[in-house]
């Protein structure tokens, strides 16, 4: 090396010219055709813009749809929060009517049956159905599967609900009757 810069010093040429000649002819590691002072390699601006494109592409649908199901999860606990609220309701109650306490109106016991109507249960969703979380809820829902009960209006329009409860004294079971946002008649 110490010969190659006395040689370019003595003939007059210029470090830097120097070690542009020794980049490209001395570096066994530099790819031929390459010039290592004015690039690194790789695609074109052009296709590493296309490349991103398709990365962003696939990003976005998968994003949105793991989005939908952060909130149709919030939408199951909060339904969940409104069955817990609904049940000590109805065992504090003793199968008597107890008006609006807070969010919640127990009617009175009627033929082996009590109902619970909890207000502003908050469901999430934006689009119609829960992603297959209403499975894992541990009451009757029947009417969020869409099989019956046609007071079900869940379909994309986040906000406030009122759920109502159906609660079977003999066997202990408890089904979503109602799920809307208007309030249940009778």
């Amino acid at each position: 090396r110490t010969l190659f810069f006395l040689s370019a010093k003595l003939t007059g040429g210029s470090i830097p010219q120097y070690r542009r000649e020794e980049a490209k002819t001395h570096r066994p590691d530099v790819v031929r055709g390459i010039d290592p002072t004015t690039a690194f390699g790789g695609p074109p601006p052009l296709i590493k813009g296309r490349q991103e494109a398709v990365l962003v592409a696939i990003a976005i649908p998968i994003f949105t749809s793991q989005l939908e199901k952060s909130r149709d999860s919030v939408s199951i606990s909060n339904l969940r929060a409104a069955y817990a609220e609904a049940s000590t309701a109805m065992l504090t109650s003793n199968g008597k009517e107890v008006a609006k306490n807070g969010n919640v109106t127990v009617a009175a016991q009627n033929s082996g049956t009590q109902v619970v109507t909890v207000e502003k249960v908050a469901l999430k969703g934006q689009t119609s159905g829960f992603s297959g979380l209403e499975e894992e809820l541990a009451f009757g829902h029947a009417i969020i599967a869409g099989t019956s009960g046609a007071n079900i209006a869940t379909g994309g329009e986040p906000g406030d609900y009122y759920a109502q409860f159906t609660f079977t004294i003999a066997d202990g079971s408890c089904n979503l009757s109602y799920l809307s946002k208007t309030a249940p008649t009778g």
